[in-house]
């Protein structure tokens, strides 16, 4: 692949696959507080209610008002970033003109 390779794939949160580590670190960095990890389920506040992840149906409640696409974008960012520590990889954001956040990932090797 071209060292200026764009990547995008579909975010589906599964059960078999979504890491829950994960989505909790991603709505962490979005700024939602009192997160709290009940068996499988992940329970958080937003500004307009509360929401949930059940991490053995792989449903995720959110309040009307709140933009799944906004906890998609974050999730992306968090397995772009455990990828990068995992392979040892070095990585930088920024946001471009259109204000969408892209990862410039350097391999090793």
């Amino acid at each position: 692949m071209p060292c200026n390779t764009i990547q995008r794939s579909k975010i589906e949160f599964l059960a078999k696959s979504t890491d829950i580590g994960l989505l909790r670190k991603c709505l962490e960095a979005m700024g939602l507080k009192d997160i709290a990890q009940v068996g499988e389920l992940l329970i958080f506040r937003t500004l307009d209610g509360v929401g949930n992840y059940n991490k053995a149906t792989g449903k995720l409640i959110l309040p009307q008002s709140f933009d799944v696409n906004a906890i998609k974008r974050a999730y992306s960012e968090q397995v772009v970033q455990s990828q990068a520590i995992k392979h040892g990889w070095r990585i930088s954001w920024r946001t471009n003109e259109q204000g969408h956040r892209q990862a410039m990932v350097q391999r090793r090797g």
